[in-house]
């Protein structure tokens, strides 16, 4: 308690000067509040917007048209919910709430404890709202939208007054194409700040991100990298799809800051030319050592790489088979018709001497001398009369 004291302490007094200097004269309050909060208030004013009323016709969507903007947005919602609600169990009981709204500030779902969801109710801050900048002022959500940053929004320093008891954190959530598809949102009432909620908003945004990647390149070959080898496997590590003819499909935001390169450098590039090294190397070299890791240079940077994925099978003959290639049985030949089989008599061609030989190896007991089949039965019995 003593920190959310201390956070609202220090805040409140030169927020309430800068809203002052902002509103009542005009002027800009340089350095009273964030850069952030004040380029958003600026926009706020180019809106229309007044810090006591939002634009009129500002209505949350009907059931049906939710409902449509939900399957719209199916994708997102299937990788986001089971990290929304594993939030909601690290808050619960905080008077907070967890939001999930789209690339254009509607929010989507909503998780949180009940007391709060009913103050929520009453500024609109439930599915089917739009939290766009342009219509809410400032906000978390609609200015992290604008930003394409995290946001953390205190107080007084939404836009719209009657948003001042809402305390709120939000991190943008970009495709596996890098577009901006929607923004995840931790709201609660001011009084409970908490230092940490910007930095729980921020990694569920990233594994959300992560969880949309593997999920959208299932079939490929994921290149998973980063400066320390002991990140691989965690949020913060790098990204990239590719064919296993080398071409590179999509690589996420961590992936292009730790390579210190742009999305065009890399999308449909060639595997060497991203990460100078022979893609099928690394394949073999992954087989050997399914868990292991790689050490490489690229672009002056020492990174570890390890492949996931689908892996294609070894080479056979330059190919890559879908399955391993059949062994080729011997096949036996038929004999040509009317050929009489192959005997010793075949091979007689009326030499005296060799159908001599020909009789002897079809009777080869007419070669012995002394072939005599009573001699050899009483030299058996010789035989056995001396045994004792």
């Amino acid at each position: 308690m003593g920190q959310i004291q201390m956070l609202t302490g220090l805040h409140g007094p030169r927020l309430q000067e800068a809203r002052q200097i902002f509103f009542d004269r005009g002027e800009l309050p340089a350095g009273l509040i964030d850069p952030v909060i004040l380029r958003s208030w600026e926009r706020c004013r180019r809106f229309g917007l007044t810090e006591v009323h939002a634009l009129p016709g500002v209505e949350s969507l009907d059931r049906v048209a939710l409902k449509t903007e939900q399957m719209r947005n199916r994708c997102l919602l299937q990788q986001v919910r089971p990290i929304m609600e594993h939030v909601y169990e690290q808050i619960r009981e905080s008077g907070s709430m967890v939001i999930l709204a789209d690339a254009n500030g509607l929010l989507l779902e909503t998780v949180g404890d009940p007391d709060f969801v009913d103050r929520a109710d009453r500024v609109a801050l439930a599915p089917g709202a739009s939290w766009d900048e342009n219509q809410r002022g400032t906000n978390a959500i609609g200015t992290a939208l604008s930003e394409e940053r995290p946001v953390e929004v205190l107080g007084a320093e939404h836009f719209l007054e009657h948003n001042n008891f809402l305390t709120c954190c939000a991190s943008p959530i970009f495709g596996p194409d890098g577009s901006l598809i929607g923004v995840l949102d931790i709201s609660g009432d001011y009084r409970a700040t908490q230092r940490h909620t910007l930095g729980l908003a921020r990694l569920s945004s990233a594994l959300a991100e992560k969880r949309l990647f593997e999920s959208a390149h299932a079939g490929d070959i994921i290149v998973c990298f980063h400066g320390r080898a002991d990140y691989l496997g965690s949020p913060k590590e790098g990204l990239a799809a590719v064919t296993p003819d080398g071409q590179v499909l999509a690589i996420n935001c961590n992936g292009l800051e730790i390579l210190g390169i742009r999305r065009v450098d890399a999308v449909r590039r060639d595997f060497s030319m991203v990460f100078e090294s022979n893609l099928a190397a690394l394949i073999d070299r992954q087989r050997q050592n399914p868990q292991g890791h790689t050490e490489l240079a690229v672009n002056g940077r020492r990174i570890s790489l390890q492949l996931r994925g689908r892996l294609p099978l070894p080479n056979v003959a330059g190919r890559v088979f879908d399955e391993p290639p059949a062994v080729a049985r011997p096949v036996k030949r038929p004999e040509p018709a009317g050929r009489p089989p192959l005997t010793l008599d075949t091979l007689n061609t009326g030499d005296t001497r060799l159908q001599a030989a020909i009789d002897r190896a079809a009777h080869p007991r007419a070669r012995h001398p002394d072939h005599d089949p009573g001699r050899i039965r009483c030299r058996q019995g010789d035989v056995r009369q001396g045994l004792p």
